[in-house]
């Protein structure tokens, strides 16, 4: 996947990425009341713009992602902009005051051979194409590649059940949510976008049910039994890392786990190698990158 976009915020280069969809405008339509009622252009709306990326981009970027996913929301201006095959500027989209509304991350594999990458969903309310500079300084973002970046190089920890965990072959993808409504500016032709809450997704991971025995009595303790203690739901991280690495990439801050569901291949709980599949919920889930991922 080639690297056809460059990211700027606040007039500032913040790195190359894969993919861009998004970030057109379109009018509502009003129709006037009565029986010669007639139609007309009304309130503009812009839609979310979604970036595909991995490693490489600005700190503050990362950063703009996690506050906003953490229930700390800020807002941001900045551009698009679209790379020819000699990396000059071909064209150019602006946005003024955009909130992160989503970070998909992929899903994981320990017997995965695929480039990881992850999704970033950008709410703003203005956008407007705008001429380029073919002059334009793009910075470090033209002369250096991202670091490479793999679905099977990750590792889940929960407390308690750590052994488990280094077992862990596969982990759904998450998708971490901040719910934004539209209000209309008075009499202005545009709408003014306002966060609220954040959702976090299940954490559904499958590993070897010989090596599952502390999640089925963390599920028997907690669902079956009903006991809601302290020791009913726990705290975790889960990493992600360059290959033979060990500083992460990118990070999640687990807290508030409970665990919801234990299936394996049956009710009997045998000791074999056949895929259990554990969801748990989430209370929050905050997001970071590690150094060694910020170009």
């Amino acid at each position: 996947m080639l690297q056809n976009y460059l990211l700027e915020i606040n007039g500032r280069p913040a790195g190359r990425f894969f993919d861009f969809a998004g970030g057109t405008a379109a009018a509502d339509i009003v129709q006037t009341s009565g029986g010669f009622g007639h139609k007309h252009v009304g309130s503009v709306k812009f839609q979310d713009m979604v970036l595909t990326c991995g490693t490489g981009m600005s700190g503050d970027f990362y950063k703009w992602i996690g506050d906003n996913l953490a229930g700390a929301p800020s807002r941001r201006g900045g551009a698009i902009v679209a790379l020819d095959t000699k990396q000059a500027p071909s064209a150019r989209l602006e946005f003024m005051h955009a909130l992160i509304s989503s970070l998909v991350l992929p899903e994981l594999d320990a017997a995965g051979n695929k480039a990881a990458y992850m999704t970033v969903g950008i709410t703003p309310e203005i956008t407007r194409p705008t001429e380029t500079e073919k002059s334009a300084t793009l910075g470090v973002y033209v002369s250096k590649l991202p670091k490479a970046w793999n679905i099977s190089d990750f590792r889940l920890k929960i407390d308690g059940l750590e052994k488990e965990c280094a077992h862990v072959k596969h982990i759904d993808s998450l998708k971490l949510g901040q719910k934004i409504v539209t209000d209309a500016r008075g009499e202005s032709r545009e709408y003014t976008k306002e966060p609220t809450s954040t959702e976090y997704p299940d954490l559904v991971i499958s590993l070897p049910e010989s090596f599952a025995t502390g999640f089925y009595s963390w599920f028997d303790d907690s669902v079956i039994k009903g006991n809601i203690g302290p020791g009913s739901v726990k705290r975790g991280t889960l990493e992600f890392f360059a290959p033979n690495s060990s500083k992460p990439y990118f990070g999640l801050e687990l807290t508030g786990l409970g665990i919801k569901a234990a299936q394996g291949p049956s009710g009997l709980r045998g000791k074999t190698g056949l895929p259990v599949t554990v969801e748990m919920f989430c209370d929050s889930m905050k997001f970071y990158a590690g150094p060694s991922a910020i170009m």
